[in-house]
């Protein structure tokens, strides 16, 4: 056979392949491309062979795939010894045995008579992907997409995405992805719309997936939409788009090649739950635990019993959670999950509530009867009454309204240094505006400032964290740990809720940061602000519904935290219009274009840190990481922001804050400047000051700072009114 004719053969032979492959269990030996190369192959002597492989890998038929390997009477033409290797790798492949296929394409692309070898190359990219070879993968993939004679790049494309999303190289996997969408041959661009969809929502670029997904669904020849409309109600769920989620699942079970529905049902189970539908929900939990290849039946018991709890079917919602105990459970979770549960049950077991079988359970227990060292511990736990977690959720708001609040003393790990009394606490600020909360930058010590502050942790509904220091974010878990613990009691005071709270980081944070709940429902996904041109994150959107407009932008820190940001917050009305600017510069070297996004601020909380003493002798000389002495002075001449808050001062070596702002006060001309310290209080948008002392507003021109008495040094300062101050 001449090399005209094997290259004929071989463009039937992949066309006839794609034809199969889009079909998929459908596959039809009669269709138009089969035909034709199995006429050629007839034609010019070429064993059927590698169609009939091909046919039964489309149909996933396992037994026949085995018997074709077993066969010993296939006598294959040298020129074709390659091509015959790539075909069995594709059968070893479909019969899960990833080792025999690896060899088989490594054997096939030794040959030199293969035409395409990039084919080879992806498929072994596949084989290696799947025991989780990863790295390995990439470089075949790579390879795949060298080969000039490869005419379906764009699926090589694709599954380098998949291995780089895999190994959290999200943005290098979203290249990818965009660059099998250009292949004019891709034959379904509707699996690179889904899979870019997947990244993207990992990236917490939700309304982005939500587009992908969308357009995975409107493409042409795309088979697999139940994975689509799948991701698309996870990614909804997120939102707590909950109504939208339920449709999507719903769309999802319509496709009956979706591999695993007793997940879409598990998830769907999850929506009614949040809506409250509970019957409905206990339903699809059952579905779910039908479905023979779902392999995590313990995480759906825990939900049907959780359904089941809050329908009051308390006994088979013990008979969930104990049902958990019998599965395996690889991580530990759910029977971790399980055992938590069932203590709640047990403990929050009532008379009105129970059977007569459960009563008499639990009577030697409410009569003292039972003298075990166990039970004694049970009726001191039901004495105590409800949990410390339950009193919290019940407890008043704080008072404060539309109020710039100071919650932060000292910075760097200086303020590690300390014991109970709290002599350099650290901390971070706090801005309520229309009785919404956000927290900037909660580092050491916020969360005890806040409740010194004597604000509940219900009135933080969004936190902005900067930069990846632990001055700056090491607050974040607490804050999430005491969310969720107040999300799970939303409805026990009918005065205050808890509604799901926004989370905004920067870029280092967002890779640095893994929470320990999967799929939280006590916080929308976070917001990862983009490191480069500011882009605003409006806040009065849905769903978030808070007067807050962010506009992150970069700044220039330290090497460590390469993508740290300062912010302008904007306060808008009900109209969602900015009526006042905040301008934070985090923490930043000076640098030219600084000013620039801070320009028309009401107030600008600036970051100084210690001075050098290179900067006290020579104007000229800038701190090189923070804003320093001579950056402080510079971008305060430039801004003119109505009040400036001085903050992140170091105690490193003595307590500078009072000789610092009077040293800015004079050399930028103006005594709208005022040291930024823990109880200091700024109404908004008139900027009085709350006195420390008598709590009366005075406008922030005549308040007074007194420093910390001798007898506590690196305390708090006090801003005094005139009435409480003794001249």
């Amino acid at each position: 056979m001449n090399n005209t004719d094997r290259a004929q053969y071989l463009k039937l032979f992949l066309k006839a392949r794609r034809e199969l492959f889009r079909a998929g269990r459908k596959a039809d030996k009669e269709s138009k491309h089969f035909r034709a190369a199995l006429d050629f192959s007839v034609e010019h002597g070429i064993p059927s062979v590698f169609l009939e492989a091909s046919y039964i890998y489309a149909i996933k038929d396992v037994n026949q795939a085995s018997s074709l390997l077993e066969t010993n009477d296939v006598i294959i033409p040298s020129e074709f010894t390659g091509l015959w290797e790539f075909v069995k790798g594709s059968l070893f492949n479909l019969l899960g045995n990833r080792i025999e296929a690896i060899n088989t394409y490594q054997t096939a692309l030794k040959d030199p008579n293969l035409d395409s070898p990039g084919l080879a190359w992806n498929n072994l990219g596949i084989s290696l992907s799947e025991l989780g070879r990863n790295r390995e993968a990439i470089e075949a993939y790579q390879m795949a997409l060298k080969d000039p004679n490869y005419d379906t790049p764009g699926t090589a494309w694709i599954n380098l995405g998949t291995c780089l999303s895999d190994l959290d190289r999200h943005e290098e996997a979203i290249e990818a992805y965009q660059m099998a969408l250009k292949d004019p041959n891709l034959d379904s661009p509707g699996s690179a719309w889904n899979n870019l969809g997947n990244t993207l929502s990992n990236l917490s670029r939700q309304e982005e997936a939500i587009e992908a997904y969308r357009r995975a669904l409107n493409s042409p020849n795309y088979n697999s939409p139940g994975k689509a409309w799948y991701n698309l109600g996870n990614c909804l769920s997120k939102l707590s788009r909950y109504k939208e989620a339920i449709e999507a699942y719903e769309e999802a079970l319509k496709d009956p090649n979706l591999d695993s529905p007793g997940l879409a049902w598990n998830n769907l189970g999850n929506m009614l739950s949040e809506l409250g539908r509970h019957e409905e929900a206990i339903e699809t939990y059952r579905n779910a635990l039908e479905d023979p290849n779902l392999d995590s039946k313990e995480k759906v018991w825990n939900n049907l019993g959780v359904a089941l709890r809050n329908l009051s079917r308390i006994n088979e919602a013990i008979a969930a959670h104990e049902q958990v105990l019998t599965l395996p459970d690889p991580t530990g979770k759910q029977k971790t999950r399980a055992k938590a549960l069932l203590r709640i049950l047990e403990s929050g077991l009532t008379k009105s509530s129970l059977s007569e079988r459960d009563r008499s359970l639990t009577s030697s227990f409410e009569s003292g009867g039972d003298s075990t060292i166990e039970n004694r511990i049970i009726q001191k736990i039901e004495q105590g009454g409800v949990t410390q977690y339950d009193r919290y959720s019940q407890q008043e708001s704080s008072k404060q309204q539309d109020v710039i609040s100071i919650l932060r003393g000292w910075c760097s790990s200086v303020t590690l240094l300390e014991g109970s009394h709290g002599k350099w606490r650290g901390g971070g600020y706090f801005l309520r505006w229309q009785g919404k909360g956000l927290a900037i930058d909660p580092g050491f010590d916020f969360l005890r400032n806040f409740h010194d502050a004597e604000y509940h942790g219900r009135e933080i509904d969004a936190v902005f964290v900067s930069h990846n220091h632990p001055d700056h974010n090491s607050d974040l878990y607490s804050i999430d740990d005491l969310k969720y613990e107040l999300y799970k009691r939303r409805n026990l005071n009918e005065k205050y809720t808890s509604k799901p709270y926004c989370i905004l980081w920067d870029e280092d944070t967002s890779r640095a940061t893994k929470f320990g709940i999967t799929t939280p429902k006590h916080h929308y996904t976070p917001i990862t602000c983009p490191f480069g041109y500011p882009q605003a994150n409006d806040l009065s959107n849905s769903p978030w519904h808070l007067p807050f407009r962010i506009t992150p932008f970069q700044v220039q820190h330290a090497e460590d935290v390469p993508k740290a940001l300062g912010a302008v917050i904007e306060l808008l009305d009900n109209e969602s219009r900015s009526v006042f600017r905040i301008g934070y510069t985090g923490d930043t070297s000076y640098f030219d274009g600084l000013a620039s996004n801070l320009q028309n601020c009401d107030v600008l909380i600036a970051h100084i840190s210690q001075p050098k003493l290179v900067e006290l002798q020579n104007p000229e000389e800038f701190h090189d990481s923070h804003l320093g002495y001579r950056g402080t002075i510079k971008l305060l001449k430039e801004t003119k922001p109505k009040l400036a808050l001085i903050g992140e001062f170091w105690a490193g070596f003595t307590d500078l804050r009072v000789d610092l702002v009077n040293a800015l006060r004079e050399r930028v001309e103006t005594n709208n400047i005022l040291p930024a310290g823990i109880g200091l209080n700024i109404n908004l948008p008139n900027l009085d000051i709350q006195c420390s002392e008598c709590k009366a507003p005075i406008d922030h021109k005549n308040i007074k700072v007194a420093p910390p008495p001798l007898s506590h040094p690196f305390g708090n300062l006090s801003y005094l009114c005139r009435q409480c101050m003794i001249y």
